[in-house]
């Protein structure tokens, strides 16, 4: 089967954004992430200029393979709909692609490198629609998978099983898990779901499975997506939880929540050092919390930094050495 990524070697990128200005305004304002990307997703079933014929016919003849299910076992309707919102082959698969290539680029951004095989959670990885992608990307790292849709984490274990681990945890904590056990935790379209008593819940016991020194990637709804939506239940520290029809196959609990980012900076504080607020760093469209496991003594110093005088210089003599 043609790899993508071969082909993109090929594929002229500046010409073809001067060929489609429409392109590269999208490019520009983050809705699409490259020339390249808009080829895949759409362009080549359009009269586009500047995308070759043999580079077109190739990309036609990938998804009609890859939609036949060849080299990618594709996930029932009902199971792409959970996560991805419609049954949408072709979305289904391109965010969970440009998912994982927004975790690299963070990752990047902010010069976190770990070992080849370090050890990875994709919390809530649904039927694994960013994780098998994070693994093309990374044949080496350890994943695991982790859900509390049943249905779900069974497929991936039918037919993922040569890509991570899966297990099928309970709505609450704790996980099957031994403390300090993962050096990367990222958590896609979960904590833009869930209530504040259990958003605590779950952030205290990521903090306790992850490795001190360890980062967590986690996308949340921006507060200003909730707009005058009816049916919150609010306060005014910045969280909002909007109660609406259930998702099908999901439980009740799982709605909508908003999350300002002065509330994160604050109250994620007790569980982890938060080292990013990254604005619709997620398909464009969610935001990503960056976080660092600490030490329980640097997180004490660390919120007393701005509480008790000469609180920084203290957090600065205990600052480890990474």
């Amino acid at each position: 089967m043609i790899d993508l990524r071969t082909l993109e070697t090929d594929f002229d990128e500046e010409g073809y954004l001067a060929s489609n200005p429409d392109v590269a305004a999208a490019v520009r304002d983050g809705s699409v992430l490259s020339g390249w990307h808009h080829v895949v997703s759409s362009g080549h079933d359009e009269d586009r200029p500047g995308l070759p014929p043999d580079i077109k016919a190739q990309v036609i003849d990938y998804w009609r393979r890859l939609e036949a299910g060849e080299g990618f076992p594709v996930p029932s309707a009902d199971l792409r709909s959970r996560v991805h919102g419609s049954p949408d082959f072709r979305g289904f698969y391109l965010v969970g692609d440009r998912v994982a290539s927004d975790i690299d680029a963070v990752l990047a951004e902010h010069q976190i490198a770990f070992p080849d095989a370090a050890r990875v959670l994709d919390f809530g990885c649904g039927c694994g629609r960013v994780l098998r992608h994070v693994k093309q990307r990374h044949p080496g790292w350890d994943i695991t998978g982790m859900d509390i849709d049943a249905e779900a984490i069974a497929w991936c274990q039918q037919y993922l099983d040569d890509v991570g681990d899966f297990t099928n945890n309970r709505p609450w904590p704790p996980l099957p898990v031994a403390a300090n056990t993962f050096d990367i935790v990222y958590a896609v379209s979960v904590f833009t779901h869930l209530p504040e008593e259990m958003q605590d819940a779950w952030l205290n016991e990521l903090k306790r499975i992850t490795k001190v020194g360890g980062f967590l990637l986690l996308s949340v709804h921006p507060f200003n997506l909730a707009g005058d939506a009816d049916g919150f239940s609010k306060d005014e520290t910045g969280f909002l939880y909007s109660v609406g029809p259930d998702t099908a196959g999901l439980p009740s609990f799982y709605q909508v929540s908003f999350q300002s980012r002065a509330y994160v900076l604050e109250r994620w504080a007790k569980y982890f050092e938060v080292v990013d607020v990254m604005g619709r760093r997620i398909n464009n469209h969610q935001d990503l919390v960056v976080c660092c496991k600490i030490s329980e003594t640097r997180l004490i110093l660390t919120a007393l930094a701005s509480h008790v005088p000469y609180g920084r210089a203290l957090l600065h003599f205990f600052r480890p050495r990474r």
